[in-house]
């Protein structure tokens, strides 16, 4: 199946051997793979990534949907609509608690929303502009080339730190590192006292270097990372891509998407995770009916029953449901390697 879905994926996307390589080395299994054959072949696959999410101090168990692709033969008549909601039955079955996307092209996003998806992971960009011009000597700078579980326990660390995070896993960043240089990106490391104290995946482009993650213990590290990264792309001017926050001070760029899968599982984390949140819903769900009932979430619990309801006003969609309870954390993703 593994030869059949990559020449599907090369169809459809175009990718170089080299970036396919990579992902069907190292984030393909048949195991992931959903797909339907028309024909005696397969016309349309997607993979579901598993991501552990940090979901407050725990964390939940959520799919990436990666490589939605159909042959063009097969457009336009049903079969990626099939394909969708064989994963969401897919991840429901597996009690996932929420599915992920990010859309390749603007226009998908509607579609995605018809299944219940909504946006809530979004970014914002900042131009570096260091107060700095002479690096410290207690801190030395570096480019990634080896020793990647250090650097792995010291992002691990880091990244743990984020309210509400998607979280790779070792093997999914050592598949982002070889991506990363693959598209002429590098790594840098900032380490304090034989310790690292800091962490920037930069990518450039025709317009600028764009610091696509960055970690730092503390305003020195921070400091010196960013004036180092200034030089080295200099005169390209340089964007930080960083969470968003409540304070509304930066605009929010969309990147993905998320959809609330097993309604139960996602209430209960939510419940213990916001104990003195109190609500009640009534969800409806297309796709994925199983989810319909009452949902009463009060002292950390998550109560379910099948009490009728009474009004289609009280009636909360699967996509609302998402941007009501998600949107508001302001969760991230990054290194998604779309």
């Amino acid at each position: 199946m593994k030869e059949e879905v990559r020449k599907l994926w090369k169809l459809c996307f175009g990718d170089s051997e080299e970036f396919m390589d990579i992902y069907f080395a190292k984030r393909y299994s048949d195991e992931r793979n959903i797909a339907i054959a028309e024909d005696g072949r397969i016309v349309s696959a997607l993979q579901l990534i598993p991501y552990p999410m940090q979901f407050g101090k725990s964390t939940i168990s959520t799919s990436y949907i990666s490589g939605v692709c159909t042959h063009p033969d097969y457009r336009n008549k049903g079969v990626g609509k099939q394909l969708m909601q064989l994963s969401l039955e897919k991840m429901f079955a597996d009690d996932i608690a929420l599915g992920t996307l990010i859309p390749a092209e603007g226009w998908l996003a509607g579609y995605y929303r018809k299944m219940g998806f909504e946006f809530v992971f979004d970014y914002s960009t900042i131009p570096v502009k260091s107060e700095k011009n002479i690096q410290t000597e207690a801190i030395h700078i570096y480019t990634y080339e080896h020793h990647f579980e250090e650097v792995y326990r010291y992002f691990d660390k880091k990244q743990r730190e984020r309210s509400f995070a998607l979280l790779h896993t070792a093997d999914d960043l050592n598949a982002v590192l070889d991506d990363l240089q693959l598209s002429g990106g590098q790594l840098f490391i900032a380490s304090k006292e034989g310790k690292i104290s800091g962490l920037a995946f930069c990518v450039s482009k025709e317009e600028n270097t764009e610091i696509i993650e960055f970690f730092a213990d503390d305003t020195e590290t921070e400091e010196n990372l960013l004036l180092y990264i200034g030089k080295n792309y200099a005169p390209a001017p340089v964007l930080r891509l960083c969470p968003v926050s409540n304070n509304g001070n930066s605009p929010h760029i969309h990147l993905g998407m998320a959809r609330i899968i097993h309604a139960e599982a996602f209430l209960k984390a939510y419940a213990e995770t916001f104990p003195a949140y109190s609500g009640n819903f009534y969800i409806s769900d297309k796709q994925l009916p199983a989810n319909n009932g009452h949902y009463h979430l009060e002292n950390g619990k998550c109560i379910v029953s099948s009490e009728t309801i009474l009004s289609p006003s009280n009636v909360t969609d699967i996509h609302q449901l998402t941007e009501i309870l998600l949107k508001p954390l302001f969760p991230y993703m990054s290194l998604m390697m779309n």
